[in-house]
């Protein structure tokens, strides 16, 4: 494509071509010899990507249920915009001060979500961007006032991560007939993605930088354990990591 061929059309119409040009709709690598053309129309690209970027993000936020705030990092930067941030209110996953009892407050999750915790629905659609990375965590908007039981993983959550990730078992890796029943049960979960999985690298991350060794073992611990008990819904996926 040449300036004089692509820089003649309308704003308008410039601008939408680019909005096609973005992680909603394909990998960025695809598009870019808009970048080459010339500095105005990699300029233009380059904001309109990261608007649509925006607004795609930010439709998603709107139809998060809860008043805790889910944040979402928007890429600000161009060559960031093929990674995107997660991070889910730890209030929700944590006792306040003041509950009776840690029992107290499982009870509570569960009548207020079923069994466990799990991903909203409204989530799906982070799967099916084309990424290069998507990372899950939190942040603490507790304000000191969660106990924090942080080696307690989110089983719902991480249930509801590796369902991303389930293809169909083609090897016996228990038997036929209890594998099918399984599988049969684990299409049904609530969570479903809206598209297919296009996330090159999901990263789940419980942990932070600066927590004690000790918490940051708990929380690995758990977290193998789930995995490894759950590793053979999701380990013939050959592009994906879960971590």
């Amino acid at each position: 494509m040449s300036p004089s061929s692509f820089l003649p059309l309308p704003a308008e119409l410039r601008n939408r071509i680019y909005e096609f040009c973005s992680p909603v709709f394909g990998y960025l690598e695809e598009f870019s010899g808009l970048r080459c053309v010339s500095k105005q129309t990699r300029a233009e690209y380059e904001t309109e990507a990261i608007k649509t970027m925006e607004k795609y993000l930010g439709c998603i936020k709107k139809a998060w249920p809860y008043p805790e705030e889910l944040r979402i990092e928007s890429p600000r930067e161009f060559s960031k915009l093929s990674h995107v941030t997660v991070q889910l209110p730890m209030s929700l996953y944590f006792l306040p001060h003041g509950d009776a009892s840690f029992h107290d407050w499982l009870r509570k999750l569960r009548h207020r979500n079923g069994d466990e915790l799990e991903l909203e629905a409204c989530l799906a659609s982070l799967f099916s961007l084309h990424l290069s990375s998507l990372t899950v965590t939190y942040h603490d908007d507790s304000n000191g006032l969660v106990r924090f039981y942080h080696h307690l993983a989110p089983e719902g959550l991480l249930r509801d991560l590796t369902n991303v990730l389930v293809s169909e078992p083609t090897s016996p890796v228990r038997g036929d007939q209890h594998q099918e029943s399984e599988f049969e049960q684990r299409k049904q979960a609530k969570f479903r993605l809206q598209g297919r999985l296009r996330v090159r690298r999901l990263v789940y991350k419980w942990c932070r930088s600066g927590q004690t060794a000790e918490h940051v073992r708990n929380v690995q611990s758990r977290n193998i354990k789930f995995f490894l008990r759950e590793e053979w819904w999701w380990y013939e996926c050959p592009r994906t990591s879960c971590m």
